[in-house]
This record gives C-alpha cells, structure tokens and sequence, in this order.
C-alpha cells in the first residue's frame, strides 16, 4: 500500500488541538487496520450494522460508566472516535482518542464533532503510551485490550495516570471465545454446534480468520483479567458478561447463538482514594482503611445484563509485583514509549503534526 494511497484518508481539523499524531507505529492492529481491504471490510461490517458494539458492547460500556461530565478522560483504541463523541457529548472536559491505526484515526477526525476543542487524537499503540501520573479521571476501551500483548504492564501505568477516585472501564472478547488456537468458532457436533473451550490455562497468543485476514489477539483466562486490576491496586467495581434479551433479538436474530456462550468480558474498577506506599522492591499495597466502603464493591449483575450494587462489600489484594507509584516524596519510573502525551491544563502534549501526517505514513499491508 503506498502513502497515496492513504492520502485518500486525509481528514481536514479545524485546530493543532483537534488531532495529535505520535510517528510510525509498528504494531499487527496498525498493520491490520491500514490495510486498504481489511479497512473496507470492517467498514462495511460496521455500517451494516452486523457487528456486536452497537447491540451488546456498547449498551453494556455504558452502564458501567461513572458519571462523565467534567472528567478527562483517555480512550484506548478507539477506532473510528463514535465512543469519544460520545463522551464529550455526555459533558467531558476532555477526551483523547488513540489507536496505532493512521486510517483509523484519520476517519475518526473527519467525523461528526470534528472540530470539538475537547476532543483529541494521537496516533499511539496501548503498549507505548505515556501520560503524567493522576492526570486521568477516567480510562476507557472498547474491544482493543485483546490485542494487547503487555495487559499488566498497561493496567499497572492506567492505574498510575487516574486521580484517586478515577475510573477504568473496558471491554475484550471473552476468556471463552479466545481460548482455543486457531479460534475456529462453532464446531459440528451430532446433529448441532458447540462452542470448543480448549487450552483455557495456556495463556498465549492466538489466531483467527476474521474479514478474510488473520488476526492475531492474546487469549488470558478470567483470573488474569481481574488479577491484573487488582495487583495495579484498582478496587473491581463492575463486571458484565452481555447477551441479547429479547428487544434485541427480535432486531438481530442473527445473535441468536449469544445466548449460548458470552462473547464479550466488561469490567470496571475504581482506584482508591488513597494508596500506602509499599518498601522498595515490595510492589504496592492498598490500603484497605483508606476505602470508601459504602457501595465502593463489585456491582451484581441481574439476570438480563441489569447492574445493580451489592452494597457493604469490598475487594481487597496486595499487590505481589513492584509496580510504579506516585504521591507525596513519591516518583513514576520512566516508561519506554513513543508518545508522551499530558491533559489540558497538566503536562502539554508533545508537538505533532495535523492528519496529514498520518496520510504521509508508510502504510502497511
């Protein structure tokens, strides 16, 4: 694919704050998405509405959400920006939109709101991002962490960049969609289908034939997901497991088999309100008399996909790994990436270029 090619993309911003770029990233979804087939398909898959974001994912995102006005928040992957829309519609003070794909991001500040001063984009894989310590109040993503092959290395620096308080909601396929290699899907059994759950403990990467490409995506088991938010020093506040109610159905018979499986994961976590440091070389502890114990729990999910809250309870872990911190006499380490990025007001972003430099990037088929 060449760079005019992908000039073809090219979307006008009304200001240097509208749209951020951070130089080539190298990554299998930047490659994945800037292919010019692919990007057509998922396109159209989209706009056929033939896909799980709109009917499962999203409505199931939402309900997890804290309250969103007057928050900055940071969205990772964020494909084509309908999810940051949205949250600087629903009252963000600010919204920075990433994901490693130029097309992506590219479609994503031509779009509705375009020239919203509140939302910004930064070409930047989750592996490489780098923002200053309590500048977030809120962490978002939308079916992009099973991509990422660093998940507690990512959940740990999310954990460092939310204020106390802040919240981290995300989405991945689900542990038992993602544990066979190669993910082949339903399989003939009898006279029916089953789903195969195999290799569930190998904790590896997998492959699938999705939109006539292989991709590649990191199969962890449910332990590891909510592990990994837990040992960063989060308190799990939410979890769902959606699948099509009736409404739904009656709209989308073609989710029929959701009911029969869970094909998407969502959980959302809260940091405290304070944090005690542990002795060098110890990792992080918690503390526990610091929490806000009323409703500071796991929600309980209702038959259906409802959340409701299950109040008095808490979740409480010691972090077993040395992960970085901040606070009073207290430092971040350094943390190798490409894209050092602050919020409004806080650290200034770094200088980038406008989208025409992701059109001038060599695109990769």
């Amino acid at each position: 694919m060449t760079g005019t090619e992908a000039a073809g993309y090219e979307a006008p911003v009304a200001s240097a704050e509208a749209a951020r770029y951070e130089a080539p990233v190298t990554s299998a979804d930047e490659a994945l998405y800037d292919d010019q087939a692919f990007f057509d398909r998922y396109q159209q898959l989209r706009q056929r509405g033939g896909g799980l974001n709109e009917d499962l994912e999203r409505p199931a995102l939402v309900r997890l959400l804290p309250a969103v006005a007057g928050a900055d928040v940071l969205d990772i992957g964020c494909g084509d920006g309908a999810l940051g829309r949205w949250l600087a519609g629903q009252g963000a003070t600010h919204v920075l939109c990433t994901d490693p794909s130029a097309r992506m991001l590219a479609l994503a500040a031509r779009g509705p709101q375009a020239a919203d001063p509140r939302i910004s984009y930064l070409r930047a894989g989750a592996e490489e991002l780098a923002l200053p310590p309590e500048s977030l109040d809120l962490v978002v993503s939308s079916l992009a962490l099973h991509y990422v092959a660093g998940y507690a290395a990512l959940i740990g620096r999310v954990a460092d960049w939310l204020r106390p308080g802040g919240h981290l909601v995300y989405s991945v396929e689900h542990p038992v969609c993602t544990s066979r290699d190669p993910m082949t899907g339903w399989v003939a059994a009898g006279a029916g289908t089953v789903w195969p759950v195999d290799d569930y403990a190998r904790e590896t990467a997998r492959t699938q034939q999705w939109l006539g490409a292989e991709v590649t995506k990191h199969h962890r088991r449910l332990a590891t997901l909510i592990g990994g938010v837990l040992a960063a020093g989060l308190v799990l506040a939410g979890i769902d497991e959606p699948s099509p109610d009736d409404q739904v159905l009656a709209r989308r018979p073609d989710l029929a088999d959701h009911r029969r499986r869970p094909p998407l994961l969502l959980l959302s976590a809260r940091k405290p309100a304070a944090l005690r440091a542990a002795p060098t070389g110890q990792g992080r502890r918690r503390d526990k008399d610091a929490y806000e114990t009323a409703g500071e729990c796991t929600r309980a999910i209702r038959p259906g996909g409802g959340a409701g809250t299950a109040s008095g309870c808490r979740i409480a872990a010691i972090a077993s790994t040395p992960s970085t911190s901040r606070g009073p006499g207290r430092t971040t380490s350094p943390l190798p990436s490409t894209a050092q990025t602050g919020m409004p007001g806080r650290a200034p972003f770094s200088a980038a270029p406008t989208p025409a430099a992701w059109a001038a990037a060599p695109a990769r088929s």
